[in-house]
């Protein structure tokens, strides 16, 4: 079980004011989420690890950076940003 991911704990400080009161919450879910799909795929490469980090940490988020249950599109654009941001989309 991984307790740390720097990539997953960097991108949900970023999103810190969006989550508000629900960042604890949110993050154990990712985490969750996180260990679930590292013990389904075995993944051990760092690239590996590394994508389904940022994916757990983006997969829901737009339901608090939009407030709405329509959630799925703007999690998805928050990522794309991300993976532009940090030269990751190509």
């Amino acid at each position: 079980m991984v307790l740390c991911a720097p990539v997953l704990d960097q991108i949900l400080e970023n999103t810190k004011n969006d989550l508000g009161q629900d960042f604890t919450a949110y993050r154990n879910y990712c985490y969750r989420d996180f260990n679930f799909s590292l013990a389904l795929c075995e993944a051990e490469n760092d690239e590996i690890l590394q994508k389904i980090a940022i994916a757990a940490a983006f997969h829901d988020l737009g339901l608090w950076t939009v407030k709405i249950f329509d959630y799925l599109e703007p999690s998805r654009q928050l990522l794309r940003d991300y993976l532009a941001k940090e030269n990751l989309s190509g």
